[in-house]
């Protein structure tokens, strides 16, 4: 005979993976950049990213890897989404100077992301 069901409060929510400590993992990210590991460092960035959507230091770092693989588009589009999140953090000036930093190889993204610094900028934010 199979026993009865547990009842919900007892039953095992999923589980979620543990999140990864956010700065021993990026330094290791770093560590793999460095010594040219792109793969390796790529699939940490990512793990990061997901686990720290407001973070803008893995989207930038991811970035710089496809820029070096002359990925042009995709690491446009993380340098976008670094400086928005540079922008929010604070760090207005960084997130301006990402943004000329992309008019050389991105103009299209370059203009995107001017126009989301300026419009934040009229709305008071820094």
């Amino acid at each position: 005979r199979t026993p009865p069901p547990k009842p919900a409060a007892q039953r095992a929510a999923p589980s979620k993976p543990p999140l990864l400590p956010f700065d021993e993992t990026i330094r290791q990210a770093r560590l793999f950049y460095k010594k040219k590991r792109y793969r390796e460092a790529a699939a940490l960035y990512r793990k990061l990213i997901r686990q720290y959507p407001r973070r803008y230091e893995p989207y930038g770092e991811l970035g710089n890897i496809y820029y070096k693989l002359r990925r042009y588009e995709e690491a446009a589009k993380l340098y976008y989404e670094a400086a928005v999140r540079l922008q929010a953090a604070g760090l207005a000036a960084k997130a301006w100077r990402l943004q000329k930093a992309m008019e050389r190889f991105a103009p299209r993204y370059a203009r995107r992301l001017k126009q989301k610094l300026s419009s934040s900028l009229k709305k008071g934010r820094t």
